[in-house]
Parts: C-alpha cells; structure tokens; sequence
C-alpha cells in the first residue's frame, strides 16, 4: 500500500530556534508542524509525494539473520516527525527504543519522533527474522 500526505506549513515562531540553539530540540520539534491538508494548501505540499520511505536489506546470513533498517527521510525542503511504522508484534529487546519504540501492537515509532532533516537515513540492524515495517503516519516540520 503506497502512502502519500500533503501538508502546509503553519509556520515557526522565532522562540523554536532560540530553543534549538539552548540543545532543546525536541520540545521545538513540537511547534512548527505541517499537517496534513488540502493538496493546495502551502508550501509543505512540495512534501506531499515524498514521504519517509523504510528499506530492510538482508546483512546477515546466520540463524537469526540480521537486517539493516533504514528509515529515510525523502522530502528535499522539510524535516520530517513523529515518524510512526507498522511493525507487527516487534520485539523492543531486538533495538535501542531510541532508535524504533514499540508504542503498541502494529505501532512503531521511529527516532523517538525526533526530526529527521530532509533527505537523511537513520538507520538500525537487528538480529530476527524478518518484520514488515511500513510508514504509517508522519508529519512534516516547515521552517
């Protein structure tokens, strides 16, 4: 199933980047957020057909294999957050929930929903055999 979201930026008030500058991203990670929205609506719509895409590749061969993760962010003009996948009945103890928490069954959330900037990876491995992990929700952060 492919996913697509528009958005619009609903814009950054000055105080986000005095945030950013004392180490506080993630409370200026909440404000600024392009939401979902009309196909016309504002300049975050240059995100709409490049939401996070997940890419496993198989790395290890052995009994578990082992796969490498990588969560990318595809939109070249906006950090994307609150990256959430469906990822089954994963198994937290298989990686830092820093870098993917089990929220609830079916619900991962990636990077602890902490800004991805535009066309960057994070990336993880773990040892199992092989989940489904699909983007499910995310929302774009304009500045």
């Amino acid at each position: 199933m492919a996913f697509s979201w528009t958005c619009h930026c609903i814009g950054e008030p000055e105080h986000v980047d005095s945030a950013r500058k004392r180490g506080t991203e993630r409370e200026g990670a909440l404000l600024g957020i392009c939401r979902g929205a009309s196909p016309f609506a504002g300049s975050g719509a240059k995100c709409a057909a490049n939401g996070p895409t997940v890419k496993q590749t198989q790395v290890g061969f052995g009994d578990p294999p082992k796969f490498r993760v990588e969560v990318q962010n595809n939109c070249p003009m906006c950090p994307v957050i609150n990256v959430h996948v469906e990822c089954g009945s994963f198994n937290q103890s298989l990686v830092s929930p820093r870098l993917l928490k089990v929220v609830d069954r079916n619900d991962c959330v990636v990077g602890g929903g902490l800004p991805l900037p535009p066309l960057q990876k994070l990336s993880f491995t773990y040892s199992h055999s092989k989940y489904s992990l699909n983007p499910s929700s995310w929302d774009f952060q304009c500045e």
